[in-house]
């Protein structure tokens, strides 16, 4: 019987057409027990591991602006890089359709400037835990970031009432 990968285990692989692809699992599929997965593309396996730097590091200057609608579009767009990586279309999908109710709830906790040192963090930590294929340090990271944005968010809805 084969391994079954945790989340956060992941490869950079060379495909047929002389591209590289930077692929991990980021989860499985509750219904069906098959694996979600995530990936960027690039020229070279570099280009790859840059797309996902380069992401992380546009979050980081938006959040320097202090303007949330800035911060609210770098977020969105380190998320989806990490979405472009499952090339699973129903995920996609699904994150595209959550959209506008996500947006919400992204706002919430990015107008809370001093969480913001954390995030950055956050983000380099997602970064670097799936660009060396620590697979336990990706889902502990990933646990907190999720764990302290639903915090955040509970807390800003809970002092504007």
């Amino acid at each position: 019987m084969a391994k079954k990968r945790a989340n956060g285990d992941g490869n950079i692989r060379k495909r047929k057409d002389g591209r590289w692809e930077g692929r991990y699992v980021v989860g499985r599929d509750p219904d069906t027990g098959k694996m979600i997965t995530k990936n960027v593309l690039g020229k070279t396996q570099t280009e790859v591991k840059e797309k996902l730097k380069k992401a992380c590091n546009e979050f980081k200057d938006a959040i320097s602006t202090k303007h949330v609608g800035n911060i609210v579009d770098g977020d969105v767009r380190f998320h989806d890089v990490i979405f472009e990586m499952t090339r699973n279309p129903k995920l996609i999908a699904i994150a595209h359709n959550l959209r506008e109710q996500v947006y919400r709830y992204r706002v919430e906790y990015v107008k809370d400037f001093s969480y913001h040192d954390v995030l950055v963090e956050e983000h380099y930590e997602i970064t670097n835990a799936i660009l060396t294929n620590d697979v336990q340090k990706a889902k502990e990271i990933m646990h907190k970031h999720l764990t302290n944005q639903e915090l955040i968010v509970i807390k800003n809805l809970k002092d504007t009432l």
